[in-house]
């Protein structure tokens, strides 16, 4: 079984084997809270979790979808991520929205997008009330949507840019300078700082080859410095650019 440890510094994968009785155990450092995703066999199920957290889970590996269970810390909000990536999913096929993303004109895609963003406010506000999940869980929520729009929408852009209309970006000036609660949703806020990257990236094309070209020849500090000059450039908020650049020099 893996665990999948979705941080905003990147990916980590944790393998371990289930023992006779059929249990298991991960015990890890967790630097921030953060989305993670449990892989047994073709089955994905994410929970989210904060340092020093202790969660238990209970599933039938016939019928994961069906029972599993969390208990301990975050167990309220864990339970009903289930329910809230069940409308989502609900609403990405109802919508024929991945048919879409092909399909649509520039402006459709984006009416599109700001539907499934108005929908699932409908649809955490009912979450909200009924079933009364930590107070933490609507934030991670909204954040999720509003930066999987914001994926998709950058996605479509790089594979319709000849015909975009000259205000289709303009969503991002909302998103450039993130709210502390938007870091703990880690999975689609990396997946939207690395798409926003390589859009703004996309007028510098010829320098970023230089960049590439000082790294092969092993002119690491050179390669980095002339990054630098690009991040600066690029990024308004201090805290998308430090996480880009640690990743960077993490790397």
């Amino acid at each position: 079984i893996k665990l999948i440890a979705l941080e905003l510094m990147g990916r980590e994968n944790h393998t371990v084997k289930l023992d006779k009785e059929g249990r298991f155990y991960f015990d890890i450092e967790l630097i921030s809270a953060h989305d993670n995703y449990l892989l047994f066999g073709n089955k994905l199920v994410p929970f989210f979790a904060n340092p020093s957290d202790s969660i238990h889970l209970e599933f039938d590996n016939a019928h994961i979808d069906n029972s599993i269970t969390f208990f301990g810390d975050g167990a309220s909000f864990n339970n009903h991520l289930r329910i809230f990536f069940t409308e989502l999913g609900n609403f990405l096929q109802k919508s024929s929205f991945f048919g879409h993303q092909q399909d649509a004109s520039p402006i459709e895609f984006k009416e599109l997008c700001s539907h499934l963003q108005n929908h699932m406010t409908d649809k955490i506000d009912s979450i909200m009330r009924t079933l009364k999940p930590e107070n933490n869980a609507k934030d991670w929520m909204n954040t999720y949507v509003k930066y999987r729009a914001a994926e998709e929408l950058l996605q479509y852009g790089r594979h319709h840019q000849e015909e975009l209309p000259a205000d289709y970006f303009e969503f991002l000036d909302e998103l450039e300078d993130p709210q502390k609660h938007d870091l703990k949703c880690s999975q689609f806020y990396e997946d939207f700082l690395n798409d926003f990257t390589t859009y703004q990236m996309t007028g510098k094309m010829d320098g970023y080859d230089q960049v590439r070209n000082y790294l092969s020849e092993g002119d690491t500090l050179a390669g980095l410095q002339l990054y630098l000059e690009f991040m600066d450039q690029i990024f308004i908020s201090p805290i998308s650019k430090d996480l880009v650049l640690t990743k960077t020099v993490y790397s």
